[in-house]
């Protein structure tokens, strides 16, 4: 062991002072335990720097920096931790750990792994390559003393260059469920990641929440939004994910911008879409509402200036499940590139998927208060049959649908029979001719082949105002 800190209860400072100091553990040694233990302390410890190099062992823990059990701020100014065959970074049962800056490598293990702890947390790269699980695992880190973790190389971010890290090789047993992916998330709270590339993880990015209106004793969840759970991507990576690029199930905001998916699901039985979000729960029950706009917690979802390139399933999907039902959301898909290639179809296709063999650019099944935003995106979908680039089911008979489809190109060249380019099913109130024509159907060019090609599918209640105009057909 380099430092260990244990049971104090006043500051205990390494460095911490201006200016600076560096606090360092080189295992020279190749000790298997961890370099720096922070361990069931009250008060505060502070590093001012902190560099550990070539850490090793401590199975369960971290081999490189091991926090377990502080009532106190654990807390890092800067850091650079390096580890071999073991956890670099690892944290669990603690009030709070924060760090200003710092770079995280793991060489065949976990760079971060922290649970049941409240986090404040910016670092410049984290890197990890070949973990038996996960390369960065976030669990229960939605606290009120601090719920942010930060990956951000740079002020300025002008493309996916890398420089916020690399994960890769994150596998686990290659069935859908929680044992690998290169980032998981399990209530982890607002998580940002900037200029990250993940390449071939079992998932790219997993996250899993379990949301609710009522707290522990039955009253009513009142919560800002600034507080919300949030996954935030941007000018980032996810290739070759063997499942799923990115895949969350009751996340209350997803917003991924300036990134690049291409060949996620290459899985061949259990390959599936590039995107996918689901929801189980809504988070309006108690007063029931049918228009987005009356909802206190709507889900939102947000893809933008993305380049997409699919060629197992669906692109995009978004899904309403059975407990869900009621819930309001903001969808906006704005300035993507989408290519739907159909190379390959699962064998073990999801149970709630409507359209299990067909592979489609954007679908949304829904069953509660809608407004959805489809704006000047590129679509081009290639396949035998069946393919469409806009697909949309509202199953509520009561709540309000609110759609824009604007000034997007959708190529569509199947060979043999061709549903078409877009298709609406809604069976409660649809609004596409607002008077400030925020929401309407415009300026779309859809150049679809195949036999017996439809360009635009809606099926409405009877007596729906709508309006589709400047639309150009080929």
């Amino acid at each position: 062991e380099g430092i260990v800190v244990q049971d104090n209860s006043g500051q205990v400072l390494f460095g911490s002072r201006n200016p600076r100091q560096n606090t360092q553990v080189d295992n020279a040694l190749v000790s298997q335990f961890a370099a720096i233990e922070v361990l069931a302390n009250s008060g505060t410890v502070s590093f001012g720097e902190a560099t550990v190099i070539n850490a090793q062992g401590n199975p369960g823990g971290g081999a490189g920096v091991d926090i377990r059990n502080n009532t106190g701020l654990v807390n890092f100014v800067d850091m650079q931790i390096d580890s071999l065959g073991g956890t670099a970074f690892f944290g669990l049962n603690n009030n709070l750990i924060r760090s200003q800056d710092g770079q995280i490598l793991a060489q065949d293990d976990t760079a971060v792994d922290i649970e049941e702890s409240g986090i404040d947390m910016t670092l410049r790269r984290v890197d990890s390559t070949d973990a038996p699980d996960h390369g960065i695992r976030l669990v229960e880190t939605n606290k009120d003393q601090g719920r942010r973790f930060v990956v951000r190389p740079t002020a300025t971010n002008t493309f996916p260059s890398g420089q916020g890290g690399l994960i890769t090789g994150a596998k686990g047993d290659g069935v859908p469920n929680l044992d690998a992916a290169g980032i998981l998330l399990v209530n982890a709270g607002r998580v940002e990641i900037r200029e990250m590339t993940l390449d071939d993880n079992e998932y790219g990015v997993l996250i899993v929440n379990t949301e609710s209106y009522l707290d522990g004793t039955g009253n009513v969840i009142d919560i800002n939004d600034g507080d919300e759970q949030r996954f935030f991507m941007q000018y980032s990576r996810i290739d070759n994910s063997d499942i799923r690029g990115v895949d969350s199930t009751d996340l209350v905001n997803l917003e991924l911008e300036f990134s690049t998916f291409d060949n996620n699901g290459d899985d061949a039985a259990f390959g599936w879409d590039t995107i996918a979000s689901q929801f189980t729960v809504a988070l309006d029950d108690i007063d029931r509402v049918d228009q987005y706009d009356q909802a206190d917690r709507p889900f939102y979802v947000r893809i933008e200036s993305n380049q997409i390139t699919s060629n197992q399933h669906d692109a995009i999907r978004i899904l309403s499940l059975p407990g869900a039902r009621g819930a309001s959301i903001l969808t906006e898909i704005f300035s993507n590139t989408i290519t739907v290639n159909d190379l390959t179809d699962p064998t073990n296709a999801p149970a709630d998927d409507a359209r299990p063999t067909l592979d489609d650019g954007f679908y949304m099944d829904w069953e509660g208060p809608a407004r959805v935003r489809f704006d000047l995106n590129q679509m081009d979908m290639r396949a035998i049959a069946g393919q469409m680039p806009f697909v949309f089911d509202n199953d509520s008979t009561e709540d309000l649908t609110e759609m824009s489809i604007q000034s997007n190109r959708m190529d569509v060249t199947n060979l043999g029979v061709n549903p078409g380019a877009i298709a609406v099913d809604i069976i409660g109130g649809f609004d596409i001719d607002n008077p400030s024509r925020f929401f309407e159907v415009s300026a779309n060019t859809l150049n679809v082949s195949g036999a017996t090609p439809t360009g635009m599918f809606f099926s409405l209640q009877p007596g729906t105002n709508s309006r589709a105009e400047r639309a150009y057909f080929n």
